[in-house]
């Protein structure tokens, strides 16, 4: 191998590396920068200082251990960005949606109306989003498993039903500020709920909600 090869090979690598890092879909406008985003950048900025460096030294093999750094560099890159994507969402991780799966949606929509009738909205509320969670199950197009997150019940509603998932985010919004934020819920709030609930209802031809999503 000669030192001309070598060196062709490492600028190579040097030219893809750039590339890849400065894609806009592994960084964010930086008028929109969070401090994740800030130190996502400064870990893949000193990764691209160093493959550089090794990059530039040159000699016989050099290409090859460059090469594989490469690949180790754009691997964390796209392995942090996924990561921090989840982040994104308020700055926080999609929450775990606690309690039974398998519960019929009728039972969620029995407690939820003994909840809202005591003046228990927040407990309400929750009760509305997980009876929507099993309706949605029960109608194919949602998968209720242990240890799933609200933002991927969302995302996989998304794809199967379209239409319901901007009414489902609003849902979702609700039921994590009240149950996981620990939001002040009021009657209001609880009928926002409702609302968002039987438009998702309409939107899959749902099983009505036990009273009518308490309207009845």
């Amino acid at each position: 191998m000669t030192p001309l090869l070598a060196q062709a090979s490492a600028e190579e690598v040097r030219r893809a590396v750039e590339e890849v890092l400065g894609r806009p879909e592994y960084r964010q406008a930086a008028s929109g920068d969070s401090l994740l985003d800030r130190l996502f950048d400064a870990v893949m900025e000193q990764l691209g200082r160093l493959l550089l460096r090794l990059a530039g030294q040159g000699g016989d093999g050099s290409w090859v251990g460059s090469l594989v750094l490469a690949v180790l560099v754009v691997a964390i890159a796209v392995v942090a960005w996924r990561t921090l994507s989840r982040f994104r969402r308020g700055h926080t991780v999609d929450p775990v949606v606690d309690g039974p799966t398998g519960r019929p949606a009728r039972d969620w929509g029995t407690e939820a109306a003994e909840h809202a009738a005591a003046g228990r909205y927040r407990d309400a509320l929750r009760c509305r989003y997980r009876e929507t969670v099993a309706l949605l199950a029960g109608a194919g197009l949602l998968e209720e498993i242990p240890g799933r997150t609200t933002g991927e019940y969302a995302a996989e509603l998304a794809d199967a039903l379209p239409s319901a998932g901007s009414a489902f985010d609003g849902l979702t919004r609700l039921f994590e500020a009240a149950w996981y934020g620990r939001r002040t819920v009021t009657a209001e709030d609880l009928q926002e709920g409702l609302d968002a609930q039987a438009a998702v209802v309409a939107a899959g031809s749902l099983a009505a909600p036990v009273g009518d999503g308490g309207r009845g």
